[in-house]
């Protein structure tokens, strides 16, 4: 009877398993539809915002460029106080740290450096912020900031954090490349 007890347990969270992948592939599939032909960097925050919040509640999320060394925030149209988050200074930034050692960084919202910014994301729900690297040919070109309503790190957000990276990095890649080239061009 135990044994059986265990095989069932174990199928139940195998089965929940597969369904949360299914669900974050499906939420991953529409982001894919959205947003294959963007080519500017606040639409592609806006599409990045629209399919984390399908999947995980999130009261902010941010992009963090790195374009040959000059560092640029872009939040979703409509964020509010986003002029907070704008006014940062770089090196009291998470997702600077992020671009520079190329790693995720996790960390509770009341030690972030900039005291104003964290009572702000405190306001809106949120406890922890994690920044994701997005890499292109071995290079890190920004960092995905998502404000976590959670204070534990779930191994289905950081699968599914890494997944959304790993596409958004052809799009920001492509983005960067694409505002370049009108620069040449004009």
């Amino acid at each position: 009877v135990v044994g059986s007890l265990h095989d069932i347990t174990t199928i139940k969270l195998q089965q929940q398993r597969i369904d949360d992948l299914r669900s974050s592939y499906s939420v991953i599939n529409s982001y894919l539809a959205e947003s294959t032909n963007t080519t500017d960097l606040q639409c592609i925050t806006n599409n990045i915002q629209r399919t984390v919040t399908r999947k995980l509640d999130v009261p902010l999320i941010a992009l963090f460029t790195n374009v040959e060394g000059v560092f640029n925030r872009v939040v979703p149209e409509g964020t509010p106080h986003a002029e907070v988050f704008l006014q940062i200074r770089q090196e009291d930034s998470v997702a600077f740290k992020t671009i520079q050692t190329g790693r995720r960084q996790f960390v509770p919202l009341e030690e972030i450096p900039d005291k104003r910014a964290a009572q702000v994301l405190l306001s809106m729900g949120g406890k922890t912020f994690l920044s994701m690297p997005v890499r292109s040919d071995g290079e890190v070109i920004a960092a995905l900031n998502l404000i976590l309503k959670t204070e534990v790190l779930e191994s289905s957000t950081l699968s599914f954090a890494s997944t959304i990276c790993g596409y958004l990095s052809a799009q920001v890649k492509n983005a960067i490349l694409y505002q370049r080239l009108k620069e040449e061009l004009a």
